[in-house]
Parts: structure tokens; sequence; C-alpha cells
């Protein structure tokens, strides 16, 4: 498995995000999640997604679906950016995309870890807003397909 297939009509529904950290202790641990992950990698190492071994380097990202194991292998600890969230059944008539489980950004690093901010900042709870939960979640959705539809430097429909 090289792709994530992803449907170009669904807005992702996120259950987690933020900058969380990854000791190196984590080397060889196995995760299998039923979301779909996207990390920011700030750190080198190796990642296993399903029988498919990617190197990575600090700004990399890497895409694990939901229901393959990942093991990672870690030289030393550090942190990642993550988002988890749920994968969108396929529709009818979508023409759907897909999105490489591994990219490189190069020079546009700084951009993505923006994005990751942008998006984990959004879905902050905020004292006295719980009306805007909703909104919120719709809005750090929106993000997240805006940045696996138009900002993947590799996606390709």
């Amino acid at each position: 498995m090289k792709n994530l297939q992803w449907p170009l009509l669904c807005i992702p529904k996120i259950k987690n995000a933020g900058r969380f950290p990854m000791p190196s202790s984590n080397s060889g641990r196995e995760y299998l999640h039923d979301l779909v992950a996207v990390h920011q990698h700030l750190y080198p190492g190796t990642i296993l997604i399903g029988k498919k071994v990617f190197r990575f380097r600090p700004g990399d990202l890497t895409i694990s679906p939901p229901g393959v194991v990942t093991v990672y292998d870690l030289p030393k600890g550090g942190a990642h950016w993550c988002i988890h969230f749920e994968a969108a059944a396929p529709t009818s008539g979508d023409p759907g995309f897909r999105i490489p489980l591994h990219l490189s950004p190069g020079s546009k690093r700084g951009y993505f870890e923006d994005r990751f901010r942008a998006i984990s900042e959004t879905l902050r709870p905020r004292k006295g807003r719980r009306s805007e939960t909703k909104l919120a979640a719709a809005n750090a959705g929106a993000q997240l397909q805006q940045l696996l539809l138009q900002d993947g430097p590799t996606a390709t429909p």
C-alpha cells in the first residue's frame, strides 16, 4: 500500500489534533487505529505502514490508514504534529483521490507545520464558547480537507 484513497466530496471528522511527544522508547511498538492518522514528524526515523517501510526526515508527513499496523523505528525521540480523523466512506459518483502515505514537503515544511498548528488551535476548547464547538469542528475539518486536497505536495486526483 502506497496511497490512501480519499473521497473528494467529504469533510473529515477530526477526533484529535495537536503536537505530542514521541519518545524513542516507542520504537517497535505496534499501533493499530480505527482512525486515519496524519503526522508531521519533527524528528527522523522510519515507519512501517502495513508492509511498506518509509524513511522520514524532520518535516515529512506520513498517513496511517485505519486498520493497518504502523510501527516506528526512532533513533531518538522528539515531537510530532498529528491529526486523527474518521475514515470517510466513498459515495456514489465521487471520483476521490489518492494521497501518498509519505510526503516530503521540502521547502514547504514550515507551511505544513503552520497548517497543523492552525487546525489544532481551531479545535482547542475556549471558555464560554460551547455553542461554537460544531462550527469549530466543521472549520477544522475543512482546513484538513484543504491540506489533503490542495496542499499535498504529491497528492494526485
